[in-house]
């Protein structure tokens, strides 16, 4: 092991506009890694991750999506689904090119782990091995106005969502430890309201989305994959990542105690030991 890491930071030409990426290296990397953010995150939420599995053997590639962080476009917006999968091809591929015939390992958390997926359908050669860190696949419950989205209410909601108070609500209900919900993360969330037509970016994408559950995907994933789950507690049935498990035939189920869905944020020691462990 090395404690000696490189940080880049640099852009690229994306399908539609130009992306923010990062780089963690090690002197000597003997595996690639991407790391694939979920909606409305950025890749610098990974800081830690990144820097961890570096400086234990991997060259780790992290990007901002498009509308996310640093890179182009209308905040938390996209055109459409397959500009996300267009993206991370480029990544990957920048990633197989360096590697040297060295195994490629792709991980998304939440939306993240969902683009991963379909981009493991598309193009399987591609990643060698898939984490997927509570992945958003299947949703027990949806807020009722998805079903009912229609101008203005699409920009009433897109007004409601971006406020501060429901950001936190959200968090809070999103967190095992709700100490961890502090105005500097809240803060980092809200950091897309804050730029130019944010809201119409939101009520625009809202106005398009529907009530969507990913059925038929998971049993297509021929990649080895891990999930990560946070448990939120002892009674905790684990419903969705049980079933995720259950229906990726090469698959390992690993959960992170006490910790919500953000595990990057709960957990990010332990979620880096798990990745490494399971990388060897």
């Amino acid at each position: 092991m090395s404690d000696v890491v490189r940080r880049a930071e640099f852009h690229f030409d994306g399908g539609r506009g130009r992306l923010f990426g990062r780089r963690w290296e090690g002197p000597t990397p003997r595996r690639e890694v991407v790391l694939v953010h979920g909606y409305g995150e950025h890749s610098g939420r990974y800081e830690h991750v990144g820097g961890f599995l570096a400086a234990r053997g991997a060259r780790v590639h992290a990007y901002d999506h498009q509308g996310h962080g640093r890179s182009s476009g209308l905040r938390c917006h996209v055109r459409r689904f397959g500009d996300f999968l267009d993206d991370l091809d480029r990544v990957v591929g920048r990633a197989r090119d360096a590697s040297q015939g060295r195994p490629v390992f792709v991980i998304g958390h939440s939306m993240g782990g969902v683009i991963i997926a379909y981009a493991s359908l598309a193009a399987p050669a591609r990643a060698d091995t898939l984490v997927l860190v509570e992945p958003g696949f299947y949703m027990e419950t949806i807020p009722a106005f998805l079903n009912y989205l229609f101008f203005p209410l699409d920009r009433i909601m897109a007004r409601q969502f971006y406020t501060r108070g429901m950001r936190e609500r959200f968090f809070m209900g999103s967190f095992y430890n709700k100490s961890l919900v502090t105005d500097e993360v809240i803060d980092a969330y809200m950091l897309p309201t804050r730029t130019p037509n944010a809201l119409e970016a939101m009520a625009r994408m809202m106005s398009t989305v529907g009530v969507k559950n990913y059925e038929g995907v998971t049993e297509k994933i021929t990649r080895p994959t891990l999930i990560v789950w946070g448990e939120r507690g002892p009674e905790d049935p684990l419903t969705f990542a049980t079933r995720i498990k259950g229906e990726i035939p090469e698959s390992q189920l690993i959960t992170v105690k006490e910790c919500g869905h953000y595990v990057q944020e709960e957990k990010p020691q332990e979620l880096a030991t798990i990745i490494k462990e399971y990388l060897r």
